[in-house]
């Protein structure tokens, strides 16, 4: 699986917003309104992830993502919201 390195600056940089999707989360802490878990980690990413790459969080553990949303704003800022899940 591709690993996307974090570390993108500028206006071609992707703002990511990693969720939570592991079947160990905390279900208390999932937002009923968009379904998504608990945001773990933001940062800008040289490139944007797909479903299949490899996300490392602070702790250095390493999870796949396993959905994407891209959003991209009036101005032309890219961003992505997206969740890890189980290996």
């Amino acid at each position: 699986m591709p690993m996307t390195v974090p570390g993108g600056a500028g206006r071609d940089a992707v703002a990511v917003t990693v969720h939570d999707g592991r079947s160990s989360r905390d279900a208390e802490l999932v937002d009923q309104r968009t379904g998504l878990g608990e945001v773990l980690t933001r940062f800008n990413a040289a490139v944007p992830y797909r479903i299949g790459d490899i996300v490392t969080l602070p702790d250095s553990s390493r999870w796949p993502v396993v959905t994407v949303a891209d959003r991209m704003t009036l101005s032309g800022s890219w961003s992505q919201a997206v969740t890890i899940g189980d290996d």
